[in-house]
């Protein structure tokens, strides 16, 4: 469970994502550049192979997640 600070900045961050990829043809950035974007930067593993592994979930479940985060 994230602090809430820590997931509000989140959650703020990944509406300013799907804001960017809303606007795709602006912004050249659909759902899933920006999840690839995100991905790295919210989990870390110390053993390369078991990163290199989940890195692909991961991008998955921020794609799904910039793609249904309603715009306010």
């Amino acid at each position: 469970m994230l602090p809430p600070l820590y997931h509000d900045m989140l959650m703020w961050f990944v509406s300013l994502l799907s804001m960017i990829s809303t606007n795709s043809a602006l912004t050249g950035m659909n759902a899933n550049s920006c999840a690839r974007l995100l991905a790295p930067n919210i989990f870390t593993i110390e053993d390369m192979v078991q990163y290199h592994k989940l890195l692909p979930i991961v991008t998955s479940f921020c794609e799904v997640l910039i793609d249904s985060t309603p715009l306010d």
